[in-house]
């Protein structure tokens, strides 16, 4: 946002420049932006530097109106004082458009000032610059993209001023110098299109004198521009000289890489055949090793196989034994309940007779029974493990078998029992009264 001190500084560059309109205010800005104020002052100032006596006038109160006044405005400063104007920040009638209007109205008293304090010229010099306004000043002017205020670094206003105003004249000259030229050239040209035509000597001769006029007048129109011209061509033939030896410096450069490259590919690739051709010592024994492994592993398979095999073959086998024995247990115990059944019968049958040889022979029966029952079963079990356990000796007498024998034992009481397997029945004869029953035991007394 622009502030009072650069509205007055704007009112002061009007007022030098010779403007008759209503000064600015700082009122006007801050309540809002002003397009018609800014547009009267940028109208006024347009027309000091392009030198145009009137500009259409047409109302701004649309939107379009005002972006094709701001155009047009734009497009005459480009055009007529090299000036680029910024069209937004103008359009948008705020403080930074005072800032713009600021930059135009510095370089138009610039240029107004640089006219005025010009030195004495020669006087067909004079003459010529009679006829430049402040609008052509501006135009030949060169004036910065930015806020040009007149001062070169290290030199006085007046001398760059009057520096300034020598380039336009030159300028000028040389513009109006070239023009004659290229006329003359082409008349020039016609009139040896028209001599062409014409065999004469008289011709001839005239011909001769106009290529020498043209000569003389090509080399009296030759300034300091077209040697410039000459030191630019000459500049870039030798940028252009210095590019080509560039590139060839690099192309041989890249053909040097490209066979250092192809070199080492090559190297590398005998290198991998004489490898690959090459066979190292240690492959035999591999190879030996190699086999001895497979070899083993046969046998190491062929191990496991047999092994799993027997095991297979002995769970069946014992699967057998145990069924068996399930059968023999089953037929114990039922020879054993047998035995308890007829040995509670003889017991009856005793106390119920009331005679003790009765009961003596009854009781030896029983005995006698019972051991040939005894004997059958244990000859039965000694041929099953002879049968299940074939690797034990004939004439070695089994653990089983020892196990199974009785065993009598006399108590501190004077009794004596016959301890048996668990299956068995046990019998005890006791001096002193009659038989009892105790659990599995069976006590007989003696007279």
């Amino acid at each position: 946002m622009a502030s009072i001190y650069h509205i007055r500084h704007l009112n002061g560059l009007l007022m030098a420049l010779g403007f008759t309109g209503s000064p600015l205010s700082f009122g006007l800005f801050s309540s809002g932006p002003r397009f018609l104020s800014v547009a009267d002052v940028l109208r006024w100032l347009a027309l000091q530097c392009t030198g145009v006596k009137e500009l259409p006038k047409r109302p701004l109160e649309n939107a379009d109106d005002r972006v094709a006044f701001v155009e047009q405005i734009s497009e005459l400063l480009a055009r007529h004082a090299s000036f680029c104007l910024d069209v937004e920040t103008i359009y948008a009638a705020e403080g930074a458009a005072v800032k713009e209007l600021i930059r135009l109205a510095r370089t138009l008293l610039n240029a107004v000032q640089s006219a005025i304090n010009r030195p004495a010229l020669p006087a067909t010099l004079e003459k010529q610059l009679q006829t430049i306004s402040t609008s052509t000043a501006v135009e030949l002017m060169p004036v910065s993209r930015g806020d040009c205020v007149g001062h070169s670094a290290g030199r006085p206003d007046g001398a760059c001023c009057i520096d300034q105003l020598a380039m336009a004249a030159k300028l000028q000259q040389l513009n109006l110098s070239r023009s004659a030229a290229s006329q003359l050239v082409d008349t020039a040209a016609s009139l040896l299109q028209a001599f062409e035509r014409h065999s004469r000597p008289e011709r001839v001769i005239l011909r001769r004198r106009v290529r020498d006029f043209l000569l003389r007048l090509g080399l009296h129109l030759d300034s300091g521009a077209d040697q410039e011209l000459e030191h630019i061509q000459l500049q870039l033939a030798e940028q252009l000289r210095r590019a080509k030896a560039d590139l060839l410096d690099t192309q041989h450069a890249c053909l040097d890489l490209e066979n250092e490259l192809t070199q080492d590919s090559d190297r590398a690739q005998k290198r991998l055949q004489s490898l690959q051709n090459l066979k190292p010592a240690f492959l035999e024994d591999h190879k030996k090793l190699m086999a001895e492994l497979q070899e083993t592993y046969d046998m190491y398979v062929a191990c496991v196989r047999n092994e799993r095999f027997l095991e297979m073959e002995a769970e069946k086998r014992q699967a057998k034994a145990r069924a068996g024995l399930l059968e023999q247990q089953k037929v114990l115990q039922n020879i054993q309940q047998k035995m308890k059944d007829e040995a509670a019968n003889l017991l009856a049958c005793r106390f119920d007779r009331g005679t003790s040889d009765d009961e003596e022979e009854g009781q030896k029966e029983s005995v006698n029974l019972a051991r040939k029952r005894r004997s059958t079963r244990e000859s039965q079990e000694s041929k099953q493990e002879e049968t299940e356990n074939p690797f034990t000796a004939s004439g070695r007498q089994l653990p089983a078998e020892t196990s199974r024998r009785r065993r009598p034992q006399r108590r501190g009481n004077g009794e004596t029992t016959e301890r048996r397997s668990s299956d068995d029945v046990e019998f005890s004869e006791d001096m002193q009264g009659n038989g009892v029953r105790k659990g599995n035991q069976f006590t007989v007394a003696k007279r």
